[in-house]
């Protein structure tokens, strides 16, 4: 007898779900809810689908009270993506979970949702496409991975490792406050807003310190050129966050982390690196990605009660950007911290 139902995310069901589940990534762990509940003060919850008391399809959610925007339902916060876990593989559960926002929605009176997955063909969800997702299949072997990089890539790890540059794997706070200060440095290059230091100390509590996850940083005569954060699901390594130095760049540091992840991945028994999301037009970061051998997919978000739009026009996207390449780091951490928890 199917049943649905909303359960806490440190319940022992999903938890025990989400450990055996070889798709699960960080997104649908509870540490990762914790981590967004201790930041921001969202409480998140599993939708699922159960039989006999055993869930057979299920994802979490959570409910953003958003300044900006009206009350909506959305997928947990700051997942680029995150899929429905289903035992055994069947799309109507994915048809069946999608009516079951849908109940929910009505039920709290809630008129729009956000979910980061297409739920299939179902009325009343509208289904756009803004990024491109990339991941790497990993082997057991690291070389036959290696060996389906682009040659450019692998004369730029091999550079990186001739000139010096030399990666370290950390989880310590340390560690994590050295990428922290790249990673502001980083976004005002890019012009863009950093999240607060909270989150990532939240991140550190909950889930770098239990083993979740780890920092690799490239350092070159005791200078840290570049930083990136990988986090632990069942079978994949999510390269989360990453962090760099301009100098960084003629140091090839950031392939020699690429590579030195995979290698660590696939040791371990991983059979994915999941290297997140890209703009459609975004093509150095997709050409990076693809040169590693990922597999590029159009990746698409379910939508019900409104149709998403840009948030700024171009002109005030580049507006803004200017300002946050011009003003000092404060700025841009400061921006973070008025936006991020409005911007879920």
């Amino acid at each position: 007898m199917f049943e649905k139902c909303v359960l806490h995310l440190d319940s022992d069901n999903w938890v025990n779900f989400v450990r055996e589940h070889q798709d699960a990534n960080i997104f649908h762990s509870p540490e990762w809810a914790e981590t967004i509940k201790k930041s921001y003060g969202l409480p998140t919850y599993v939708a699922a689908i159960m039989n006999e008391n055993t869930i057979v399809c299920g994802v979490p959610f959570c409910i953003s009270h958003g300044l900006v925007t009206r009350c909506r339902i959305i997928s947990i916060p700051y997942s680029d993506f995150c899929q429905p876990l289903n035992i055994p593989n069947d799309k109507r559960n994915l048809v069946a979970l999608g009516e079951y926002f849908r109940d929910i929605s009505n039920i709290l009176g809630i008129k729009q949702i956000e979910l980061r997955w297409e739920y299939g063909n179902q009325k009343d969800y509208n289904h756009r496409t803004f990024f491109y997702r990339h991941f790497i299949l990993l082997k057991e072997d690291d070389k036959e991975v290696y060996q389906k990089f682009h040659r450019t890539q692998r004369q730029n790890i091999r550079s990186a490792i001739k000139h010096g540059v030399e990666v370290e794997m950390s989880n310590s706070i340390e560690a994590l406050r050295v990428f922290y200060c790249l990673h502001c440095l980083t976004r005002k290059r890019l012009g863009m807003p950093v999240q607060p230091w909270r989150f990532f100390s939240a991140l550190h509590k909950e889930i770098l310190s239990k083993n979740l996850g780890f920092i690799l940083s490239a350092y070159k005569r005791g200078i840290c050129l570049a930083s990136g954060i990988f986090l632990l699901g069942t079978k994949t390594l999510t390269y989360k966050y990453a962090a760099s130095h301009n100098r960084s760049e003629q140091n090839h540091a950031n392939h020699l982390i690429m590579w030195t992840a995979i290698q660590w991945a696939c040791r371990h028994g991983f059979n994915m690196l999941d290297l997140g999301r890209c703009d459609l037009d975004n093509e150095g970061l997709r050409a990076f990605k693809l040169r590693f051998g990922a597999t590029e997919a159009r990746l698409a978000y379910s939508y019900k009660g409104f149709i998403p739009q840009e948030a700024f026009s171009s002109r005030k996207q580049l507006w803004f950007k200017h300002i946050i390449r011009s003003s000092p780091t404060l700025i841009t951490r400061l921006a973070g911290a008025l936006i991020y928890p409005i911007g879920i």
